[in-house]
């Protein structure tokens, strides 16, 4: 998923082409417009809380969602009646967030953004973070594979609240 022009049409193909090379049978379904995403957009032109609720109870079907970044430069949205990509991403990632949904934000141009997706699927799809799969309620159990340049603020949050915690030793 993603904002408006944020690459996820050609990640989507990209992780498609990717996963029939690696495995012929494989019963991977990679969506670049979920009902959410649809649902999203037309809910910041005109709210509709009905609508986006039933997009989201259809969206908690999927495994896991990975957001677009906003890093493919500026471009000019097609249709002046969208919201600015700024907006569709803030208010997608506030609403995959508040319904706790597992997802992670993609970067890079071509086969850097490919191998980030395939990164995160590889390392939630261990950590038991997919959707469907038991989560570990613990906010920091959550993060425990770090990264040095993660800024995800639910893992620092979890991280500097865990260490202001008094310690047994």
């Amino acid at each position: 998923m993603g904002a408006a022009q944020s690459g996820k049409t050609q990640l989507s193909r990209d992780l498609t082409q990717d996963a029939s090379h690696a495995n012929p049978l494989s019963s991977n379904l990679f969506v670049d417009a979920p009902p959410l995403m649809a649902a999203l957009v037309a809910h910041l032109k005109a709210p509709n809380f009905g609508l986006l609720q039933t997009a989201m109870a259809q969206h908690q079907s999927f495994d896991f969602t990975l957001v677009c970044g906003l890093d493919l430069g500026p471009s000019a949205l097609i249709g002046a009646a969208l919201p600015p990509q700024e907006a569709q991403d803030a208010a997608l990632r506030a609403l995959l967030t508040s319904a706790k949904l597992p997802f992670a934000v993609v970067y890079g141009q071509g086969r850097e953004r490919l191998s980030a997706a395939r990164r995160a699927l590889s390392t939630l799809g261990k950590t038991g973070m997919m959707a469907g799969q038991g989560q570990d309620k613990n906010e920091l159990a959550q993060w425990h594979l770090s990264c040095e340049n993660c800024s995800e603020p639910a893992c620092e949050r979890a991280l500097f609240t865990g260490l202001l915690k008094p310690q047994p030793y």
